[in-house]
C-alpha cells in the first residue's frame, strides 16, 4: 500500500513539474505574441462611481470576459466633457490601483490605474513562496494584458484624445511600463519612476534569507519567473521613446547602478532628474508633488498638455 501511495504520489509531482516547466517555456516565447493570445474577443466593461467630489469623479472598472473577471482599474478625472490627455498610471507592488491618488485635482486629465492581479501577502513561508509561484507567475502577463485592454477603453472614451495617451511606471510599476511600452507603438510618452534595469541585481538588493541555500534557490527561481520583464530585454523596442527618467540618489531598494542602466536604454538622451530621496513611497507626500511638478513641466514642454 505504502509503495503505491509512493509511486502516485511521485507521478504527480511529475506531471506539475512538466506542466510547470511547460508553462513557463510557452510564456518565454514573444512576449507580444504570448500576451495577445491571452486576450479574450469579448471584452465587457463594468463602471462603478466611487466617489465624485469637487468636481472630480473616481470610478471603478471591472472587466469580465464570459463572466469571468479578468482585472479591476481606478478612472479619476474632471466632470466636464472637454477632450484631455489620458494616463495609464503603474503605481507599486502596494499601491495598486490607488495609484490614482498620486496625482493631483487640477489638471484636465483623465488618470487610470489598474490593480495587481496577484496580491503581495505581508509574510510569506517558504512553503508559501513555492505554492504561490505558479499564480504569481501568471499573474505578471495578465498585467500586461489588463493594461492592453485598459488602452483599448481609452481609446474608445469620447472624450479621451488617442493621440495624447502617455504611461507612467512608479516603482514595480516600472517593467510593466516597458514591457507595455514595448508592445505598444502608440504611447505618446513614458515616464519611469523609481525603476531600474538589471532585475537580478535589484532582486538580491532587496530578497535575503538568513538560510543561504534557500536564499540562493529563490533568487534563481524568481529571476526565472521575471526574465522576460527585464527592461533591457525591451530596449530594442523602447530606445526611440520620448522619456522621462526620475530616481533617488539615496534610493534603499532601486541601486544607482540599476537606475543608470535603465536610463542608458534609450537611444535619445532622456530627461532625466536625480533627486536626493530614498524610496518613492505613497505616504511621502512631500517628495510625490516634487515628482508630480517634475513630470507636469516635462508634459508641458512636449505639448501633451
Amino acid at each position: 500500500m505504502l509503495f503505491w501511495i509512493i509511486k502516485i504520489s511521485g507521478l504527480l509531482f511529475l506531471w506539475f513539474i512538466l506542466n510547470y516547466f511547460t508553462f513557463l517555456l510557452q510564456s518565454d516565447r514573444e512576449m507580444k505574441d504570448y500576451i495577445t493570445s491571452l486576450i479574450p474577443k469579448n471584452i465587457e466593461y463594468n463602471i462603478q462611481e466611487v466617489q465624485n467630489k469637487n468636481n472630480i469623479i473616481i470610478n471603478k472598472i471591472e472587466f469580465f470576459s464570459s463572466e469571468i473577471k479578468l482585472g479591476q482599474a481606478k478612472l479619476k478625472y474632471p466632470d466636464n466633457n472637454n477632450i484631455k490627455p489620458a494616463i495609464l498610471l503603474l503605481g507599486g507592488i502596494w499601491t495598486g490601483m490607488n495609484a490614482v491618488n498620486l496625482t493631483g485635482n487640477d489638471d484636465d486629465i483623465l488618470i487610470i490605474s489598474p490593480d495587481y492581479d496577484y496580491q503581495v501577502k505581508n509574510k510569506y513561508t517558504i512553503w508559501r513562496i513555492f505554492s504561490d509561484l505558479y499564480s504569481a507567475h501568471q499573474a505578471l502577463y495578465y498585467q500586461i494584458r489588463n493594461n492592453l485592454l485598459i488602452l483599448n477603453y481609452l481609446q474608445n472614451i469620447n472624450h479621451v484624445d488617442s493621440d495624447r495617451i502617455s504611461i507612467i511606471g512608479y516603482s514595480f510599476g516600472v517593467p510593466f511600463a516597458v514591457a507595455t511600452s514595448a508592445i505598444i507603438n502608440n504611447f505618446h510618452s513614458m515616464v519611469l519612476v523609481y525603476g531600474g534595469a538589471n532585475l537580478q541585481k535589484i532582486l538580491n538588493k532587496n530578497i535575503k534569507l538568513d538560510n543561504k541555500v534557500f536564499d540562493f534557490f529563490l533568487k534563481k527561481i524568481l529571476w526565472m519567473h521575471i526574465k522576460n520583464f527585464e527592461p533591457m530585454r525591451h530596449s530594442r523596442n523602447i530606445q526611440n521613446k520620448r522619456v522621462l527618467l526620475i530616481n533617488g540618489d539615496k534610493d534603499q531598494k532601486i541601486p544607482n547602478e540599476c537606475a543608470e542602466e535603465l536610463h542608458s536604454l534609450f537611444e535619445y538622451k532622456p530627461v532625466v532628474h536625480w533627486l536626493n530621496s530614498k524610496h518613492v513611497r505613497l505616504e511621502n507626500i512631500e517628495l510625490n508633488n516634487i515628482i508630480i511638478s517634475k513630470i507636469k513641466t516635462w508634459y508641458k514642454k512636449n505639448n501633451f498638455y
